[in-house]
């Protein structure tokens, strides 16, 4: 695989966007990948735990709100 998701936010934080949609786009784009490293975090919580009811309480909260603390 290419570039790790962190340097691709880093990459895509450097790009300059010209356009409103440009920049929805790149914002959209970067807080799908933050969602998707929170969420591998939680099921990595969880293999350790074993408390599966929890995680995808928290799972639902980061895809709902966008909740990624």
């Amino acid at each position: 695989m290419g570039m790790t998701i962190d340097k691709t936010i880093e990459f895509f934080n450097g790009l300059e966007c010209h356009t409103p949609q440009a920049k929805d786009a790149r914002d959209t784009a970067i807080s799908t990948m933050r969602k998707y490293q929170k969420i591998q975090e939680i099921v990595k919580n969880t293999q350790q735990l074993c408390s599966y009811g929890s995680a995808f309480i928290d799972i639902r909260e980061v895809i709902e709100d966008g909740k990624i603390d």
